[in-house]
């Protein structure tokens, strides 16, 4: 749920379909608007801005020969940090921290990947390059 100011929005996506609905304080009564909208959406992974860099590109201290995160490899447990051009996303693998950048000169379109990847926490990348976003 968005609060912004005296309004809030709690926004639920059913495939393509999005659904809104917006709760306006009016004079401490709430005023409920429902809406409904298509979308056309796209696994992450397939993302214009993102496929050429999905799976990131891991990186982290490793011994030589050590196996490094490949693919989609992994388990998320720190979602993301957003930056001003970047988004850096850690992963766990093979008891270690690893740390990939998705990058962007879209800032609206950083906060959207952002929003969406700071609640993936404890899921594979696989999980997270399956989730749907708006396509650009």
């Amino acid at each position: 749920m968005n609060v912004i100011g005296r309004e809030q929005r709690v926004e639920r996506r059913l495939g393509k379909r999005t659904e809104h609905v917006d709760l306006h304080n009016q004079n401490d009564g709430w005023c409920i608007m429902w809406r409904s909208s298509t979308r056309n959406t796209v696994k992450l992974r397939r993302q214009k801005k993102v496929s050429s860099q999905w799976p990131p590109r891991w990186s982290g201290p490793h011994e030589q020969g050590e196996k490094l995160p490949m693919g989609e490899n992994g388990v998320t447990f720190k979602a993301a940090t957003l930056m001003k051009n970047h988004i850096h996303l850690s992963v766990q693998f093979g008891n270690k921290e690893w740390v990939g950048v998705i990058e962007s000169k879209d800032k609206e379109f950083l906060k959207r990947v952002y929003e969406l990847l700071r609640n993936c926490e404890g899921q594979s990348l696989k999980q997270i390059g399956d989730l749907e976003i708006e396509e650009t």
